[in-house]
């Protein structure tokens, strides 16, 4: 049965990496619902989240695939109740919307959701949360207005000890240079 589950992968920084990881997924014919990578605790190192829906067994095998990539220094699965998660998603309303009525405020206060920016045309508002909770956001403003979304993918930390980031035989990488 096919479950939702996050692969956590700490890897150095190399060009061509991320290409790798993703065949991995398209070689099983698994579709990958949000990746997110980012620059890890660790000196450079980088930190990859992969959500998807699959089985244990298929996410148990993609993460040995991943681990046997030579920049990869560790990779995990975490079923969903093991990780805590948070996603940002940005929206785009007009204003004219927001101006005539008051239930556009009355949502974002309901849903914790915060104003950015207003401009004559268009106001913009932020929203952190689960999937569920900017789903509902979106379909509740929706309900009132034109509305464009753009959303982060999610980002997850594991609850266990088990885990990337606790991941303490990170070799030393003399030869590392950030590109900034």
């Amino acid at each position: 049965m096919k479950e939702k589950f996050t692969i956590t992968v700490l890897t150095e920084n190399h060009p061509g990496l991320l290409s790798r990881v993703a065949n991995i997924f398209t070689r099983r014919k698994l579709n990958i619902e949000s990746l997110t990578v980012t620059r890890s605790d660790y000196e450079g190192l980088h930190r990859f989240n992969i959500f998807l829906y699959t089985t244990e067994k298929l996410a148990s095998d993609v993460v040995k695939q991943i681990e046997k990539q030579v920049e990869v220094v560790k990779a995990a699965v975490h079923k969903e109740d093991e990780i805590l998660s948070q996603e940002l998603a940005l929206f785009k309303v007009p204003t004219n919307a927001l101006m005539e009525s008051n239930k556009i405020e009355r949502l974002v206060r309901q849903h914790n959701a915060r104003m950015l920016e207003m401009n004559v045309d268009y106001t913009y508002f932020e929203k952190f949360g689960n999937e569920t909770e900017i789903n509902s956001f979106m379909e509740n403003l929706k309900e009132v207005c034109e509305v464009q979304l753009v959303r982060s993918g999610r980002v997850a930390i594991s609850k266990s000890d088990y885990s990337v980031e606790n991941y303490n035989k990170i070799p030393k990488m003399e030869s590392y240079s950030d590109p900034e």
